[in-house]
This record gives C-alpha cells, structure tokens and sequence, in this order.
C-alpha cells in the first residue's frame, strides 16, 4: 500500500488542521474553502477538531459524505482492503487521514495496523481538480 505524504497547507500558521485537509482532499475543495467550513462548523486555529460537526457543515455545503461503520478491529490496512477505491476520510486516535484509491494522502507517517475508529466516503468525481494540490504539496 502506498501512503503520499504531503506538506501542511497552512505552513505554520495554523496545525493540529488534520481534519480540515483530509476534508480538502476527499471533497476535492481548496484547502481555504475546507477552512471555511470548519470555522462555521466551530473550528479554531490550531485546534484539532472532531469529524462529525465538520462533516455536516460540508454536507449543508452540499459535499456528499455518508458514514461507513467500521468494527472496532479493523485497521487501516484492512479498510484500504475492504475499499480499495473511492474517497475516503479515517479517524484513528486523535488524527484523521485521507485514503484515495487505495492510496493514503497525509502528512505524517501512518502505522497500517493503527485502528479505525470513523470513516466516511465522499460521493465526488474531483480527479482533475485535485491534480494542482497534489503537485503544490506533495513530496515524491
């Protein structure tokens, strides 16, 4: 399985924004219109953020995400295998990550046998608007 890691869109000035780019990425939205929604949905800077108010606000938004329940047991590794395409959003302890394809899009490293606690998949057909973010942000 191959992970991407990617650089923090906001730099330095805002972290602990986990939830605000695996939001981006899935939805295929800016990282600024993600931000957006998370300061309507109550997120502040620097602050971590929990995935459900910020997924209903993106749905007022009209971004299409529907909660896929997971057992206590499953790991990444073994949603990616489950689901291997679509988009997708994980939480796991204190952190949220994005899986495209297979593929995951975070920047940190993650551990496959971390477990799933939420997961949500995005209805969106974004490829070609995903292509620039990719090429601004990742290292290859």
């Amino acid at each position: 399985m191959k992970s991407f890691l990617m650089t923090n869109p906001a730099g330095e000035e805002d972290t602990n924004n986990c939830t605000i780019i695996s939001l981006s990425l899935a939805a295929g939205i800016t990282y600024e219109k993600a931000n957006r929604i998370g300061i309507k949905a109550g997120r502040e800077k620097n602050k971590g953020f929990y995935l459900e108010p910020l997924y209903k606000e993106a749905k007022n938004k009209g971004i299409k995400i529907e909660k896929i329940p997971v057992d206590k047991n499953t790991t990444i590794k073994q949603f990616i295998s489950d689901y291997p395409i679509g988009r997708y959003v994980l939480s796991k302890h204190k952190h949220a990550l994005c899986v495209i394809n297979g593929k995951i899009h975070d920047t940190i490293k993650n551990g496959m046998n971390s477990k799933v606690d939420e997961a949500y998949r995005f209805n969106v057909n974004t490829e070609s608007k995903i292509k620039k973010y990719v090429r601004d942000h990742y290292f290859y």
